[in-house]
């Protein structure tokens, strides 16, 4: 059975900073999945609920999140929604050594 993406993510970030991410990612306005995944986080669904693995299917949508660490509070954050249909996008994200969001700037993007 295939990993959630929530679980490698998870030893970069915490649950804190990967909401704080998908609300500024929301805000900018360049890929509609993070929008999807702030409505569903404000109804009440976890992180958990939105990056469980889905099962094979070519209707099916997977919530995708991969998060690479580029050097010290900076990270490539990639998120959005995979399969049939989707879209999504990398990020470049900065925390600062408290954690709190310092920018979030949209780079490569996909519509699938």
């Amino acid at each position: 059975m295939k990993r959630s993406p929530l679980t490698a993510a998870r030893k970069h970030l915490t649950d804190a900073q990967l909401v704080a991410f998908l609300h500024a990612a929301a805000r900018d306005g360049h890929a509609l999945a993070p929008r999807m995944f702030c409505e569903r986080l404000a109804t009440g669904c976890t992180l958990d609920d939105l990056f469980a693995v889905q099962p094979d299917d070519e209707m099916s949508m997977q919530a995708v999140l991969r998060v690479r660490r580029i050097r010290e509070h900076t990270y490539r954050i990639t998120t959005g929604y995979e399969g049939a249909v989707g879209d999504g996008a990398d990020w470049t994200v900065t925390f600062d050594a408290t954690g709190a969001l310092l920018h979030c700037e949209v780079g490569v993007m996909w519509v699938c």
